[in-house]
């Protein structure tokens, strides 16, 4: 097979990456990996705005000819808060038939109106014949908005680009990175001005993605902004990971690695690896492409992952169809369908006669049914109301528990397995969470007693507020850190099952 070049470009708010790269091939290359500035305004949450392509398209072909770059092929690599994405398990269905499994359900998918989005899908991963769902499918169901993607293909147009695909952005960092992941989980974040990706990998395979939106309207502009982004960036990787590690037992994250814009900072990495206590690092190349002699040695790759994921598989989110594939004879088309609904028309007419009569057969046999059935009607409706009153009274018992209720079991938990050599200074409570304040003699020390505490039973997450080096009143060294656990929350839900079914539901029921 013919090696095929094609652009992969990412338009950030503040930088605008291309990568130039073979495109669905093994052992691809990357020829190069350029930057340029993005235009003032030109991009909000991933859309585009009409007026300026203009100064973003002379930008862009200005570096390529620079660079001498001439491919025309062209991919996008976009992200926005406005694409809806929904893990699905399908049934054990052939792969051809995936799409007509996720086309029947779009409307549980996404309850609203899809005329204009573009729907497209990607297998996550299909259970092998050891497992309990042999067969079945997870699948990434993915929606964007026509009017997202719109604008991207007016500028490959502008730029005299072949447009190749459009692909989601947590689509192409999981095809990036997926090699390098082995048995044990790794958690991925990718960080950008307007927002970070952030994804746990295992045996090559996506296990959580989930996206945090900080700085739309507001993006990351300085250290200060950085600093603001992080702390909301680490909140919700600790709350990933701790969700991840309840779905079941053995699940937990081995490493944290940085990619993205700001992956190469180092008060980035520090800070990630204070906060979770897990190694942190970023990625200095990609595994399973090679670099040629064009890629200069100060291009940080780590940065590049959301273009060089889009050239592997892409999802597919385009409004158009590719060139060559538009021509249609609309006059022999008109023709056919002409013939197809007359035969269509007769055939109807001469098997409705049969149906018919089979249809009155079926009729007096269900009135016959109903009958029988009418005593089964009485016994359902005493069952639904006995229901209603259950209910009502489990609501008045469950209305007078608290999140704290379980206090006790959480202290006696603590005792059995908080280590001796950890001293509890304080201890603060209410109805969603504690804070406590513990002594240990060293940091190991403090990260076997967080790892403690995020495996007990009693409490549903674990954060880290603080971890602070001191001294005792004898002169010896001790670390004081401070720890935020929350409670299971109590939910409550008022009954639904107020009334007793119709008639007309009754008759559904015994038929």
């Amino acid at each position: 097979m013919a090696k095929a070049r094609v652009l992969c470009i990412e338009i950030g708010y503040l930088t605008t990456k291309i990568c130039e790269i073979d495109y669905k091939i093994k052992n691809p290359k990357i020829y190069q990996c350029i930057e340029i500035d993005t235009p003032d305004g030109i991009v909000s949450d991933g859309y585009l705005m009409r007026d300026r392509l203009e100064d973003l398209k002379e930008q862009i072909l200005a570096k390529l000819a620079e660079k001498e770059i001439k491919t025309k092929k062209v991919i996008f690599s976009i992200y926005s808060s406005k694409i809806i994405t929904r893990e699905v398990t399908l049934p054990a269905v052939k792969l051809k038939q995936v799409a007509n499994v996720i086309d029947a359900n779009l409307s549980e998918y996404f309850p609203m109106e899809l005329e204009e989005y573009v729907v497209t899908h990607t297998i996550l991963h299909t259970y092998d014949k050891e497992d309990e769902n042999a067969g079945r499918h997870r699948a990434l169901v993915v929606a964007a908005e026509k009017d997202l993607l719109r604008n991207y293909e007016i500028l490959a147009e502008l730029c005299g680009w072949t447009l190749e695909n459009i692909d989601y952005m947590g689509n192409a960092i999981q095809q990036a990175v997926k090699p390098m992941v082995g048995n044990e989980a790794e958690l991925f974040v990718k960080i950008e001005p307007e927002n970070a990706i952030v994804t746990i990998m295992k045996d090559g395979t996506l296990a959580l993605q989930r996206s945090v939106h900080y700085g739309i309207g507001r993006p990351i502009m300085g250290k200060e902004d950085l600093a603001d982004a992080m702390e909301l960036i680490v909140g919700t990787m600790l709350r990933i990971i701790d969700f991840y590690a309840a779905q079941a037992e053995g699940n937990y994250v081995s490493a944290i690695n940085v990619i993205g814009t700001y992956s190469e900072y180092a008060e980035v990495l520090s800070t990630i690896q204070e906060k979770t206590g897990i190694r942190t690092q970023y990625i200095p190349n990609v595994q399973g492409f090679g670099l040629t002699l064009t890629v200069t040695d100060d291009v940080w790759i780590s940065a590049y992952i959301g273009c060089i994921g889009a050239s592997i598989a892409p999802l597919g989110m385009m409004n158009i169809q590719p060139k060559g594939k538009m021509d249609v004879d609309y006059f022999t088309s008109s023709i056919l369908m002409i013939v197809l609904v007359i035969v269509a028309s007769v055939a109807i007419v001469v098997t409705s006669l049969l149906p018919y009569q089979a249809q009155l057969l079926e009729e007096a046999k269900l009135k016959q049914q109903e009958q029988i059935y009418l005593e089964a009607k009485t016994l359902y409706e005493e069952y639904a109301a006995a229901l209603k009153l259950y209910e009502h009274v489990d609501y008045g018992k469950r209305s007078t528990e608290h999140a704290n209720d379980a206090l006790l079991v959480f202290l006696a938990e603590l005792e059995e397995k908080l280590p001796t050599e950890a001293s509890l200074e304080s201890f603060l409570s209410d109805d969603l969470q504690c804070v406590m304040n513990v002594s240990v003699a060293d940091k190991e020390t403090a990260a076997g007693v967080i790892k403690t505490l995020r495996e007990f039973d009693s409490i549903m997450s674990v954060s880290v507020n603080s971890v602070v080096e001191d001294e005792s009143e004898s002169g010896a060294k001790v670390v004081n850190f401070t720890v935020t656990c929350l409670y299971y929350p109590v939910t409550l839900e008022a009954p639904v099952s107020a009334d007793l079914i119709t008639d007309d539901t009754t008759a559904e029921v015994t038929q």
